[in-house]
């Protein structure tokens, strides 16, 4: 029990990795395209655009749960054929009451 424990604080203590700041980004924009369905807590998007993020890189903050991270990002749109330019990205990212990864954006990030 005692090694679960431990296992959880040192997870707890890294810093988000480019996976996980790639499906925050991808939350972000889909959120926006979201229809709610008729099952409660369930959401729909149809037509989803593609999503790539590159060149993570993040800075522990003075609380070792804070980072800022600067990214890159591009989208597609469902129906095109080509990405639309690369955008420089700085967010704050923060873990919620349950340990998950939350952006907080920064001054000057773009939305």
């Amino acid at each position: 029990m005692i090694g679960i424990a431990l296992a959880l604080a040192a997870a707890m203590e890294t810093a988000p990795t480019p996976t996980e700041i790639a499906k925050l980004q991808e939350g972000r924009i889909l959120e926006s395209l979201a229809s709610p369905t008729r099952s409660p807590g369930r959401s729909i998007v149809e037509f989803a655009p593609t999503i790539e993020t590159r060149n993570v890189v993040c800075d522990a903050q003075v609380s070792s749960a804070e980072y800022v991270c600067r990214f890159e990002s591009r989208t597609k749109a469902f129906t095109a054929r080509t990405f639309g330019p690369w955008e420089q990205r700085s967010e704050r990212v923060t873990r919620d009451s349950r340990g998950h990864w939350r952006f907080e954006p920064t001054k000057g990030s773009q939305r």
